[in-house]
């Protein structure tokens, strides 16, 4: 399971870029990452379309 929670927009009415913080669980609920996003949105064809995104991790997942 994924969360996102916007913690900001800006741009103009070609380009968006929005910031926030996301979470990621396990099918069980148990927390497995969480961190920092960036989106780029772009307008074509009258559709706001996923351009670039990234994320980053607070810390690096634990590996078994």
């Amino acid at each position: 399971e994924a969360k996102c929670t916007t913690e900001g927009v800006w741009g103009t009415d070609s380009l968006v870029t929005e910031v926030g913080r996301a979470a990621f669980s396990n099918k069980n609920m148990q927390p497995m990452s969480q961190g920092a996003y960036m989106v780029i949105w772009k307008k074509a064809g009258g559709d706001w379309k996923l351009f670039r995104d990234m994320y980053s991790a607070d810390v690096t997942p634990k590996t078994k």
